[in-house]
């Protein structure tokens, strides 16, 4: 009897210690995926602010209407025409 208490009691000690074990592990591994987010958002948010100034150049231009592909694509709308149409005749 005595051997059975103390072959359960070092069994849940194992059991605790593994369970111990892998909650400090998966704890790890969420502080690592944190620190993975932060940097690439750290990282994402520096090179937004690099080219901020190129966008609101882009935008600019556009709104200004100067822009190359704004000339060449109003040409390329009024070169269409559709074919006249024809009455039927009976």
């Amino acid at each position: 009897m005595t051997m059975k208490l103390f072959a359960d009691m070092e069994r849940k000690r194992r059991e605790l210690d593994t369970r111990d074990m892998e909650e400090r592990k998966r704890k790890r591994e969420q502080e690592i995926d944190e620190e993975e987010k932060a940097t690439m958002e750290k990282e994402w948010q520096k090179n937004f602010e690099e080219s901020r100034q190129n966008r609101v150049n882009s935008w600019k231009a556009f709104q200004a209407g100067s822009s190359t592909k704004a000339s060449k694509t109003k040409k390329m709308r009024s070169g269409f025409k559709p074919p006249k149409h024809k009455a039927e005749s009976r």
